[in-house]
């Protein structure tokens, strides 16, 4: 990968690393990423701008995300490669949905139920 935004990186690194020593799980909402990196960088960074970042780095990988009921809000989860190996399935908050991704079956968001349900009904 480029070394372009190597410190920009390497501040979300950091970021992965204080917080993991604290919860010991190593998968961070993007909020508290957020959060983290306006309490101890001098610019701070918008959400976009920072989900584009762990997205398109591959030490970075998107574990969970969950939508509010009734609304486009969503929360996403993220990972980095050598802290968070572990599998992560958090139980969304009361009022959330878990969204599943494209290559994860996890049988208990709509879409997986109604796609069981066709496999099913299609036998």
């Amino acid at each position: 990968m480029a070394k372009k935004y190597k410190r920009i990186v390497g501040q979300i690194e950091r970021c992965f690393i204080t917080l993991s020593e604290e919860d010991k799980m190593g998968v961070l909402a993007l909020t508290e990423i957020k959060d983290w990196i306006d309490n101890n960088t001098r610019g701070g960074m918008t959400k976009m701008r920072l989900a584009n970042f762990l997205n398109k780095r591959p030490q970075f990988k998107l574990v969970r995300r969950i939508r509010k009921r009734g609304s486009t809000e969503t929360e996403s989860f993220w990972g980095m490669s050598g802290i968070s190996d572990k599998e992560y399935r958090p139980e969304p908050m009361s009022g959330w949905v878990v969204e599943c991704l494209a290559d994860d079956r996890c049988n208990r968001c709509i879409r997986c139920l109604n796609r069981n349900n066709s496999i099913t009904s299609n036998q």
